[in-house]
């Protein structure tokens, strides 16, 4: 994710059959509350070596544990943008 845990701003997200980062559009506001309510409850994590946390495109991002989910959408056009639907919390 870019920004803090706390005020998230957008998301480095894996898609399905792609091994390379992708960052989505800013978050909606309803999303990234629930996002940074979601963060709050997971162990702190230290900062990541700048080589590993990085977009093709070079935005530093902070990893985020697994255990949390988001269902995207990415459009189809000659520039693709990807953008978070909602914030899929475990159980």
């Amino acid at each position: 994710m870019t920004g803090s845990r706390t005020h998230p701003h957008a998301l480095a997200v894996v898609l399905p059959g792609d091994d390379t980062p992708v960052l989505t559009s800013p978050l909606a506001p309803a999303v990234r509350a629930q996002l940074a309510g979601a963060l709050a409850a997971l162990p702190p994590g230290g900062e990541p070596a700048a080589a590993e946390a990085v977009t093709t495109d070079g935005t530093p991002y902070l990893p985020v544990p697994p255990v949390l989910t988001v269902e995207v959408r990415q459009s189809s056009t000659r520039h693709p943008l990807t953008t978070v639907g909602r914030l899929r919390l475990p159980e």
